[in-house]
């Protein structure tokens, strides 16, 4: 008991966040056909706008539509709100959104699958 309190404070005071992850996208070893690439993107958005070459970003996401099974349990003192791991799918959303950056025009699409 005393091991888990100890543990708890040192989390605490040492700011770690084990749960916490970050996602990288690391180019294979010594790969010049991807790294070149990826290092002109910035490159491209450092460019003054022209109307024949438009600048377009596309970015999409997947995302499951769920509802928790059971309620979940406030939060009391000394203890945070808990909720349970088990959920009800109630189908999928897809996102899609594209931006011309130079115009700051975007469009938005979303499409429900049962």
């Amino acid at each position: 008991m005393e091991i888990q309190i100890l543990w708890g404070k040192c989390l605490i005071r040492n700011e770690l966040m084990p749960r916490r992850r970050v996602q990288r996208c690391y180019p294979p070893v010594r790969d010049e056909t991807f790294v070149g690439p990826m290092e002109a993107v910035p490159n491209l958005y450092s460019q003054p706008y022209d109307a024949r070459y438009p600048v377009i970003c596309k970015d999409e996401h997947v995302q499951p539509r769920r509802t928790d099974t059971r309620p979940p349990r406030p939060a009391r003192p000394g203890r945070p709100a808990t909720y349970d791991y088990e959920y009800a799918r109630h189908g999928t959303v897809w996102l899609f959104v594209s931006e011309r950056q130079f115009l700051r025009e975007r469009q938005y699409n979303m499409t429900e699958f049962a």
